[in-house]
C-alpha cells in the first residue's frame, strides 16, 4: 500500500485525502507523512458527513486539522451529493492547463473486444449459475459492427456479430460450457 500511495503522489499534480467521517484516523498519519515530502497541492476531503451530527462535525474537522497539520478539510457526502461540486471544482482548479489525453468520443482505455469478452463471460456465468467453471477464458475471434448506413429494419436495432471462443481448464469441464453432445 504504500508503494501505491507513493507512486499516486508522485504521478498526481494534486491529491485529494478522502478520509472517512465514522473512521477518521485510518492510516492518515502515513498518507501525510508522504504528502509532506512531495510538495503537492493537498485537497483534504471529510466524506461521509452525512453520518454526523452538525454539532460533532466541528470538533472532528477542528482536531483533525490540528492534528494533522492540514490547512482545511471540506466536509462532503458522496451519498447525498453534499459538497460534491465544490470538490470537482477545487480539484479542477489545480489542474494543469493542457490538450486533452484521449479523443472526446473514447470511453475507455480497453477496446470494445475486452468488453465484449466480459459480457460473454458474464452471460456464461449468468446461464450456467452454479456449474460454470470460474476459470473460463473469452477469445474474441470476430467482430463486426454494422454498418452506419445500415437502417434498422422495422424498428428491429442493429446487431453487431461477434465470433468467441471459450476456453476451460480441463475438457472434463467443456461438456459443462457446451452441453454433453456438443464438439
Amino acid at each position: 500500500m504504500e508503494r501505491q500511495i507513493k507512486r499516486a503522489c508522485s504521478d498526481g499534480d494534486a491529491v485529494v485525502l478522502l478520509l472517512d467521517a465514522t473512521r477518521p484516523d485510518d492510516r492518515v498519519d502515513l498518507i501525510t507523512s508522504f504528502l509532506a515530502r512531495n510538495h503537492k497541492p493537498l485537497l483534504a476531503v471529510l466524506n461521509k458527513v452525512d453520518r454526523l451530527s452538525p454539532e460533532a462535525l466541528e470538533p472532528l474537522t477542528s482536531r483533525l486539522c490540528a492534528t494533522y497539520g492540514l490547512d482545511g478539510l471540506l466536509p462532503l457526502s458522496a451519498l447525498t451529493g453534499t459538497n460534491v461540486d465544490e470538490l470537482l471544482q477545487r480539484v479542477e482548479a489545480h489542474l494543469p492547463a493542457g490538450p486533452p489525453l484521449y479523443p472526446e468520443e473514447m470511453v475507455a482505455e480497453q477496446p470494445e473486444r475486452f468488453f465484449a469478452a466480459e459480457l460473454v463471460r458474464e452471460t456464461a456465468f449468468e446461464q450456467l449459475t452454479d456449474e460454470l467453471p470460474y476459470a473460463i477464458q473469452v477469445e474474441i475471434d470476430e467482430f463486426r459492427e454494422p454498418e452506419v448506413d445500415d437502417a434498422p429494419r422495422a424498428g428491429k436495432p442493429r446487431k453487431t456479430y461477434l465470433h468467441a471462443t471459450l476456453y476451460v481448464e480441463r475438457d472434463s469441464q467443456k461438456g459443462i460450457v457446451i452441453g454433453k453432445r456438443g464438439s
